[in-house]
């Protein structure tokens, strides 16, 4: 049934996804081609892929979170909630079709960003040794490392998704839902404000890493910064926290589905 359900996300979201997907390929295409003919002319579309590869993957999941609000808690959510289908199996294979949505639209990013380098590079903005030469300055030249923190911020990007159903979810729910759709906006924000208290606590969690140096550290991350802010390192914890409070965003967003459903 998950599978099913899943498949039924894919028809009815591929269209636009994949729109949105040529759309801004087309539009790194023309600048990168336009870098070849005349760099003064490219700058401007040049300036719109670069913004446009930063800002995909977040678009995406905004769309899915809208989607996900239209399908489940608008109008059309009495249609879908008709289906014989439990609410915690409804929610669950929309937010795994959401999750994997997500890794595409990153990895589609990442190839708008080296089509918007290689037109750089045309233009004469920078080279490919001065980008690799950053690249390691910014994130070390240990391989398990450059692994490891590309995987964990495509991690914490998939729980990005899980906030915004989160919220859609709960600002859904009877005690806000007369606020039509600014419930689920201000759970978020609530939600946003709660992860940032979050990111300030991992701060006194050790250990952390640095990345230049190689080195770890025990102590406090929080006195590392403030004894030498140039060198200190990445708090650990700042990952598993957030993992730890994706799962139970997730446990309570199928909880507010499958028992505290209230359609507008």
């Amino acid at each position: 049934m998950v599978g099913k359900l899943m498949k039924h996300e894919f028809l009815r979201t591929r269209g636009p996804l994949g729109l949105a997907a040529l759309i801004a390929l087309l539009i790194a295409a023309v600048a990168y081609g336009l870098a070849l003919i005349s760099p003064v002319v490219a700058m401007f579309p040049f300036g719109v892929a670069f913004t446009i590869a930063l800002v995909f993957a977040f678009g995406v999941q905004i769309y899915l979170a809208v989607d996900f609000y239209r399908s489940s808690f608008g109008r059309r959510g009495y249609l879908t909630h008709t289906l014989p289908v439990r609410g915690s199996t409804l929610v669950g294979a929309k937010l795994v079709y959401a999750m994997l949505v997500t890794v595409a639209a990153v990895l589609w990013a990442m190839v708008l960003l080296l089509v918007c380098l290689a037109t750089a590079v045309e233009l004469g903005m920078i080279t490919y040794e001065l980008f690799w030469s950053g690249f390691r300055e910014l994130f070390g030249s240990a391989p398990w490392f450059v692994w490891f923190l590309g995987l964990n911020l495509l991690a914490l990007l998939i729980s990005t998704i899980v906030q915004y159903y989160f919220s859609v979810a709960v600002g859904s729910e009877a005690w806000i839902n007369r606020t039509g759709a600014m419930g689920p906006v201000i759970t978020f924000l609530i939600v946003y404000a709660a992860f940032q208290v979050i990111a300030i606590v991992a701060f006194l969690i050790p250990p952390s890493y640095a990345p230049l140096t190689e080195t770890w550290s025990w102590s406090l991350p929080l006195v590392d910064m403030i004894n030498d802010p140039d060198g200190m390192g990445i708090p650990m914890s700042v990952f598993w926290i957030s993992y730890v409070l994706s799962a139970v965003l997730v446990w309570r967003t199928v909880v507010s589905v499958g028992r505290k459903l209230e359609l507008r």
